[in-house]
């Protein structure tokens, strides 16, 4: 079997580099603050089974020689465990849901703690680090800020206990869009990768 990688992941995140890099490098720490995210997000993998992206998810799964089924829930392990976030800036909380459709979790205070630069294609790009002190297995939280505008607004997150493990973890880049983004972009989007991938290989 192929080598699986993190497909859609890594391949937005090398966006952070070929759309207006320079936009997503602020560390203005007083200026962070989850304003910057409000509002409400999907799990780029929720889109996955979508008849939209039907044909796409087919061609990116034959290519790893997995089922189409093996692949989706390979990427959602490979993802973070849940489908929705949403974030009420002005008052400093998230909230999560596990699978669209379902109840949101509570919505956790979370608070700014510091932004970690780390470089991305000789860019300069920051993880903010937030954190609560409520008890859920997303005590931190590691936002970049949202990028790609001209193209398909996201932004990445990564979620967990600890600053210091989710900050050394390689090529994991949780992707997450605005809940009014068309299914047919994202499938223009995954097509996009999956011919750049195959002109790559050959």
């Amino acid at each position: 079997m192929k080598k699986i990688t993190k497909l859609f992941t890594v391949a937005l995140a090398l966006l952070i580099v070929a759309v207006n890099g320079f936009n997503i490098a602020k560390a203005q720490e007083a200026d962070v603050s989850l304003m910057d995210w409000d509002g409400t997000w999907l799990n780029m993998v929720s889109f996955y089974s979508h008849e939209d992206l039907k044909e796409v998810v087919e061609h990116l799964a034959q290519e790893h020689e997995m089922s189409v089924e093996e692949f989706i829930a390979h990427e959602k392990e490979e993802s973070v465990p849940f489908e929705q976030m949403i974030v009420d800036g002005e008052n400093s909380t998230i909230s999560f849901v596990a699978e669209i459709g379902k109840d949101a979790s509570k919505a956790y205070v979370y608070e700014y703690v510091k932004s970690h630069e780390f470089e991305h294609g000789g860019f300069k790009v920051y993880w903010h680090e937030f954190k609560t002190e409520e008890e859920t297995e997303y005590t931190v939280m590691l936002l970049i800020e949202i990028h790609g505008e001209e193209k398909m607004a996201h932004f990445h997150l990564r979620a967990g206990k600890d600053a210091d493990s989710l900050l050394a973890a390689e090529d994991w880049y949780p992707t997450f869009v605005g809940e009014n983004m068309p299914t047919t972009m994202i499938a223009e989007e995954l097509e996009h990768h999956h011919h750049s991938h195959d002109d790559h290989d050959h």
